[in-house]
């Protein structure tokens, strides 16, 4: 797995989601200052980052355990109406969890992303740049044919060249992204949003889907074209 970016943005520190922190005036006079921590979910104030762990496990853990629960077990329209009941709730909660669970403090996304197991690598500022790169490690990744297929989550138009490319080179293509209709799923083999993910459904459909290809594959192996003089010889 790779990464591209300019170095203001693999420097740069995740808040969102993050605890929020401040500073509660000074220690009986003596100067020291102390932290105190903010819920990202329920808003708690914590003046021990112990507590706050402790709270997050015990309350919004478990609460998320039982929301992912009952959209596993639900299923037709009860699913779905699950999904849009928690979807924001949940959301919330994993805004917060890495913030909470796994802080990094004066950490940047480099650094967040190297751990995540990727290949990190800084480029210009210029328009454009990072894109082009990772459209380059993907085709040089394809050329060395180690994937059958490469899954793109993006909306961004940029990549359709990338695509086209990888699709020449025989290799199937996957695009995750919000727009119903972009650019990137018109070209691609197979599109799913992130709300067919959510509900399943692109689960699901991915084994067909992945069957098409098999029987598309073998048909391909077994065409033949008709040769007059061939025939004639016959």
């Amino acid at each position: 797995m790779a990464a591209f970016g300019n170095r203001n943005l693999l420097n740069s520190v995740k808040l969102e989601g993050n605890v929020v922190k401040g500073n509660v005036g000074n220690v009986r006079g003596g100067g020291v200052k102390v932290e105190v921590s903010f819920c990202g979910v329920c808003g708690r104030r914590f003046y021990n980052g112990e507590r706050l762990v402790n709270h997050f496990k015990q309350v919004h853990e478990a609460e998320q355990r039982k929301r992912v629960s009952q959209i596993a077990s639900a299923s037709g329209s009860r699913r779905v109406k699950l999904v849009g009941k928690f979807s924001m709730k949940m959301r919330k909660y994993r805004n917060a969890v890495r913030g909470v669970l796994n802080p990094h403090v004066g950490n940047g996304l480099s650094d967040d992303l190297k751990r995540a197991g990727f290949w990190v690598k800084v480029v210009s500022d210029k328009r454009d740049v990072a894109g082009d790169e990772l459209g380059k490690c993907v085709l040089s990744v394809v050329d060395m044919r180690e994937v059958g297929c490469v899954v793109i989550v993006s909306d961004d138009s940029e990549f359709v060249s990338v695509l086209k490319e990888v699709k020449v080179r025989g290799v199937k293509t996957v695009v995750v992204g919000d727009k119903q209709d972009g650019e990137l799923k018109r070209v691609s083999d197979a599109a799913f949003s992130w709300q067919e993910i959510i509900l399943g459904k692109a689960k699901k459909e991915a084994v067909s889907v992945v069957g098409r290809w098999k029987d598309h594959d073998v048909l391909k192996s077994l065409e033949w074209s008709y040769d007059p003089e061939t025939d004639k010889t016959q």
